[in-house]
C-alpha cells in the first residue's frame, strides 16, 4: 500500500493533462525504484457486447419481442469496417490477438459522433514473428514488414548500449505440433479446439463467428459456451464444419 502514492505520482509526472509526455527532467522510461507501471489509454465508451445488448433492449421495448439480433448492415459495419482493420493492424506488426470477441472491441468515446473503436485485452496475444535463425523460427517464411522486437531481445540491445540498432531480420514462428487452448469457447476456431497452434486465420475465424452471432442472435453452441463446456463446443463446431456426423456426440 505504501507504494500506491509513489505510483500515482509517477503516472502524474509521466503524462500531462493532455495525455502528452510531460517532458522536463522526468524520465518516463525509468520509473522510481521498485515500481513497474503500464500507462494505458482510457476508453470511456461501451464495448461491442454491451453496445449490442443496449441496442437490442431498445428494440425489444419498441416491438415487445426479445431479440439479440442486429441488422445485417450494422453487423457488416461492426465487423468489416471496425474489427477487420483493427485485427489487420495487429497482424501487420506480427501479433495475433487469440481472443477476438465483441467485448474486446471498445468505443473510444461516448457520443454518437465518436465512432472509433479500439481492440483491448492483449493478455493472450502472441507474436508470430521471431528473429531469423532462432530456434523458434521457420526461415522458409521470412517476414519483411516492421515488427516488435521481443522483450528479451530488446533488453539485449539496451544492455549493449546499441539503442539505435535496427531489429534483426525476422521469420514466422514455427508452428507447434500441439498447443493448449487459448481464447473463448464461443468464438474460438475449430483448429484451436483441436489443439492446433493459433495463427492469423484463427483470429479471422473468430471474427466470422462474431458476425454470425450479431446477425443471428447467437451461435449453435452458445448454451455450452455459457457453461464452459469446451468439449461440446468443439463437437458442435465439428458438426457444423462437416468433420463429424450430426448425431455423433462422442467426446473428442
Amino acid at each position: 500500500e505504501e507504494m500506491v502514492p509513489l505510483y500515482i505520482d509517477y503516472v502524474r509526472q509521466s503524462t500531462s493533462s493532455t495525455g502528452e509526455s510531460s517532458g522536463g527532467n522526468f524520465d518516463a522510461s525509468s520509473p522510481p525504484s521498485g515500481i513497474s507501471a503500464i500507462i494505458m489509454e482510457y476508453l470511456p465508451g461501451e464495448d461491442m457486447h454491451h453496445l449490442r445488448d443496449r441496442h437490442c433492449q431498445s428494440l425489444s421495448h419498441t416491438t415487445n419481442i426479445p431479440t439479440r439480433r442486429i441488422s445485417i448492415q450494422d453487423a457488416v459495419y461492426l465487423t468489416a469496417d471496425v474489427m477487420i482493420p483493427l485485427i489487420r493492424a495487429m497482424h501487420d506488426t506480427g501479433v495475433i490477438h487469440r481472443d477476438v470477441k465483441p467485448s474486446n472491441c471498445v468505443r473510444s468515446g461516448t457520443t454518437s459522433n465518436e465512432r472509433e473503436f479500439k481492440m483491448v485485452d492483449f493478455g493472450l496475444s502472441k507474436s508470430f514473428v521471431v528473429p531469423k535463425g532462432s530456434s523458434y523460427a521457420d526461415d522458409t517464411y521470412p517476414w519483411d514488414k516492421p515488427w516488435q522486437l521481443p522483450p528479451s531481445e530488446a533488453a539485449k540491445l539496451r544492455s549493449s548500449g546499441n539503442t539505435d540498432a535496427k531489429p534483426p531480420k525476422a521469420s514466422l514462428r514455427r508452428e507447434r505440433t500441439e498447443a493448449d487452448f487459448r481464447g473463448t469457447s464461443m468464438y474460438a476456431s475449430l483448429r484451436v479446439h483441436q489443439s492446433k497452434d493459433h495463427c492469423r486465420r484463427d483470429d479471422v475465424w473468430g471474427l466470422l463467428y462474431v458476425f454470425c452471432d450479431l446477425v443471428s442472435g447467437g451461435l449453435p453452441w452458445m448454451s455450452h459456451a455459457a457453461t464452459r463446456d469446451r468439449a461440446m463446443c468443439q463437437i458442435m463446431k465439428e458438426q457444423v464444419h462437416g468433420e463429424r456426423a450430426a448425431g455423433d456426440f462422442t467426446p473428442p
